[in-house]
């Protein structure tokens, strides 16, 4: 028995994942597979992910006691968690509140565009912004939430519970876009000190980008040629002077986000990069948040999500 859930981000609904939904139910088929996508923070994603993990928690929880009510089944699941942008870092409490329960194993972790680092390391949007639009969870997202003891600092000490619930999955993966996100950059979506991939080949050229810009006119979708964009599984080396150099002192003046990258680095990751064909649009393209506007500018990446489940 498997249980996979679906979470969305920051002012997002469950119906954001629909299309990764259908395709991974299509691709697992059977019923030992049960694809879920709470929807229990919808319009209260400003509250904080400590409040929208414990709802999420709450929902899988009745979610595992229906599945496993049935004699047929054993007495535990497999429970594997999706987050798109401030899903993933839900994804990451809501598994450390699960962690304990005797009835889940912790199969997948993947975080889609998830702002590891926060929004305050190298970000699209400046801090003061994030904390304006997004309520508790923008202090979150640029660690002002607590002076001393950040939240997401907490999340990726080594001794503290969330870290030994990440490393209990089975797998865990990284997607980025490499450019055209302008809501989470690529270095804190892979928990990179800086930009390894910014002079990649496959950075979709200026044609192809404007391509795919004239092909969001709906006039105009069916008849301009686009492109779906490369996805590409890397592994950079994370050099200790990229830690350590002038800009990381200035910027991180308490070392909070290298002591975030150290932590989680740790760990064993696939790293996925995507390299978007239509341009500012690459957050919403990564999950084919519309079937109709986004699809062919992100099933390449869905394609590769959902074979981590075939």
């Amino acid at each position: 028995m498997h249980l996979i859930v679906l979470i969305h981000g920051l002012h997002g609904y469950a119906s954001d994942l629909d299309h990764i939904g259908r395709r991974i139910r299509a691709s697992i088929g059977g019923d030992d597979a049960t694809v879920f996508a709470p929807s229990c923070n919808h319009d209260k994603t400003e509250e904080g992910v400590v409040i929208q993990a414990a709802r999420v928690a709450d929902e899988v929880s009745a979610k595992l006691a229906t599945m496993l009510q049935s004699p047929d089944v054993r007495t535990f699941a497999f429970v594997s968690l999706v987050g798109h942008s401030l899903g993933g870092l839900i994804a990451r409490h809501v598994a450390m509140l699960l962690f304990p329960d005797p009835r889940v194993r912790l199969k997948h972790y993947v975080s889609i565009a998830t702002p590891h680092l926060g929004s305050a390391w190298r970000s699209p949007l400046p801090p003061f912004v994030v904390q304006r639009f997004a309520g508790k969870t923008g202090s979150d997202l640029v660690l002002l939430d607590d002076d001393k003891d950040p939240l997401l600092l907490r999340m990726a000490a080594s001794e503290q519970p969330w870290m030994a619930a990440l490393a209990a999955f089975e797998s865990r993966t990284m997607y980025a876009c490499v450019a055209h996100d302008f809501s989470v950059g690529l270095e804190t979506a892979l928990a990179w000190p800086k930009n390894y991939l910014a002079q990649h080949p496959y950075h979709a050229s200026f044609t192809t980008l404007a391509l795919g810009l004239l092909a969001s006119a709906p006039i105009l979708s069916s008849i301009v040629p686009t492109a779906l964009p490369q996805v590409l599984e890397v592994a950079h080396p994370i050099s200790l002077s990229d830690l350590t150099d002038l800009e990381w002192i200035q910027l991180d003046p308490k070392g909070n986000i290298r002591n975030i990258i150290q932590s989680l680095n740790w760990l064993k990751w696939t790293r996925v990069a995507i390299f978007p064909t239509r341009p500012f649009l690459g957050h919403v393209d990564c999950v084919v948040k519309s079937e109709s506007w986004c699809g062919r500018f992100g099933d390449s990446v869905v394609d590769h999500i959902v074979a981590l489940f075939t």
